[in-house]
């Protein structure tokens, strides 16, 4: 049994959580002490901490939750558990509530108490954690519990970094603590809905009050509040709004002058007309960006960039870089100018087809990984940038001839001509020779296709003659030359 204190200064959020939970049929009232009727709860808790205005934070608040494994407990036998753990605690004379909670996997009970008693005195809570695990323990003893090992002591006062998903709910206030503090910590967090939006992904709200209050509690898949609100107050770096906006301005601050570095750092491609794919890529890997295409339908039409080590990404615009810039400075094998692209796709897509010349262009049509091979070709043939840019352009032209299946077919039954005719005989050659570097460098595995019914041995390969690979290149250059 793990019991998980909170205090406050008001009832009513308390009380009003649990009302709610028995009100939705995830929560009943199992008990009463010291208060006439359930109507009266609220009423009288209020009336009693009335007693002793000294008391600053009057609000009890207790969770008694059992390991999943624990037997099946009856409501008179989790009445007298909680009974017990009052007592033991000291409040004895004072009056409680007892919820039975049905909303998570492992058993659980929430008591809501005033730390006055009918007597006007205050119940002292010097050292009430470690009281309430020696009690707990006692409990699980008497009632042949599982006992829950407590010498690996709770740690507090500090927020440790978490991932998001998986919720503490046994640990509520130090996954709240922990979900803080990992949050604050994200350099790309500079604004309140930025805020509230990364404490979701770990199972956290916040609600906001009117005079600037601020408090955290932990919800559900849908949003729904889970357990009683913990006010910023309480928590040891106070993550108010106040708190919470002056941090705001510094991580805007860090991100401001980092895009101002970023956007000087990458002022030396406009001293070049051409640059080498090898030296970018070199030049974003040391300043730690990674580069991300925004596509639509058409295909890439702008480029951003995520910095890894702060997890912010910014518009290729704010860096002073646009995705056409970039298409055409990076250095390409092959020159293609704007316009040019679907009949660079056509030549190297011939070329493609020559290069498999012992199967008909239907068989390799009918291959699965028809696109990614002729993508796969066009990058060796310019370069990754580039191949990124017309990858849409590819998928609708093999698209198109798949489309055309039942016309090629019908030609592949006519005899045949030479199947490559460019339009430029430097142009081809220039293709060409990237292709057959890339087929002499990806031998035996880039023209590769999974098994067909008309190959006998399963694979789809160059030629199986007796030519070394210079001869079957001066072959297919002979070809293009014709």
């Amino acid at each position: 049994m793990i019991p998980n204190i909170t205090s406050g200064q008001t009832f009513k959020g308390l009380v009003g959580y649990n009302e709610k939970k028995v009100h939705d049929k995830k929560a009943e009232l199992i008990g009463l002490e010291k208060i006439a009727s359930p109507d009266k709860i609220l009423w009288t808790l209020k009336y009693v901490s009335d007693f002793n205005e000294r008391c600053k934070k009057p609000a009890f608040h207790v969770s008694l939750s059992f390991p999943p494994a624990e037997k099946e407990l009856s409501n008179a036998e989790l009445r007298q558990i909680a009974d017990e753990f009052m007592m033991g605690m000291g409040y004895a004379i004072n009056p409680y509530a007892v919820y039975r909670h049905y909303d998570t996997d492992n058993q659980h009970v929430h008591i809501i108490s005033t730390r006055i008693g009918w007597d006007g005195k205050r119940v002292n809570d010097f050292q009430e954690e470690r009281k309430a695990g020696k009690i707990a323990s006692e409990i699980e003893q008497r009632h042949g519990l599982i006992l829950v090992d407590r010498k690996v002591k709770k740690k507090e006062g500090k927020a440790y970094l978490i991932k998001p998903g998986v919720v503490d709910c046994d640990n509520v206030e130090q996954h709240i603590i922990n979900a803080i503090g990992t949050v604050i910590n994200e350099k790309n967090v500079y604004e309140m809905k930025t805020f509230r939006d990364r404490l979701k992904s770990f199972g956290v709200g916040m609600s906001e009050g009117k005079a600037g209050g601020v408090s955290y509690y932990l919800m559900n898949d849908n949003g729904e509040r889970t357990t009683p609100a913990i006010p910023a107050s309480a928590i040891y770096f106070k993550p108010t709004q106040k708190r919470l906006k002056a941090i705001f301005a510094k991580n805007r601050k860090l991100i401001l002058l980092e895009k101002e570095r970023l956007r000087k750092k990458f002022g030396w491609l406009k001293k070049y007309s051409v640059v080498r794919q090898t030296t970018f890529d070199k030049f974003l890997k040391d300043n730690h960006l990674q580069i991300l295409y925004v596509k639509n339908a058409s295909g890439i039409y702008g480029v951003k960039f995520l910095d890894t080590k702060n997890n912010v990404e910014y518009k290729g615009s704010e860096l002073g870089v646009s995705w056409t810039q970039l298409r055409t400075q990076l250095a390409q094998k092959v020159s293609v100018k704007k316009g040019d692209e679907l009949e660079f796709i056509q030549n190297t897509y011939t070329i493609f087809l020559n290069s498999n010349k012992k199967y008909k262009e239907s068989q390799l049509l009918a291959n699965e990984n028809i696109k990614s091979l002729l993508y796969k070709t066009v990058e060796n043939a310019t370069n990754t940038y580039y191949a990124e840019s017309i990858k849409a352009l590819i998928d609708n032209f093999i698209d198109e001839k798949i489309k055309a299946l039942p016309e090629i077919k019908e030609k592949e039954k006519m005899p045949t001509e030479p199947r490559f005719k460019g339009n430029s005989r430097h142009f081809s050659d220039k293709i060409t020779q990237a292709i057959t570097g890339a087929l002499s460098a990806h031998h035996g595995n880039l023209f590769d296709f999974k098994s067909n019914p008309n190959d006998p041995k399963g694979v789809i390969r160059e030629d199986d003659d007796d030519e070394d690979l210079k001869t079957k290149i001066k072959i297919l250059l002979g070809k293009l030359i014709k």
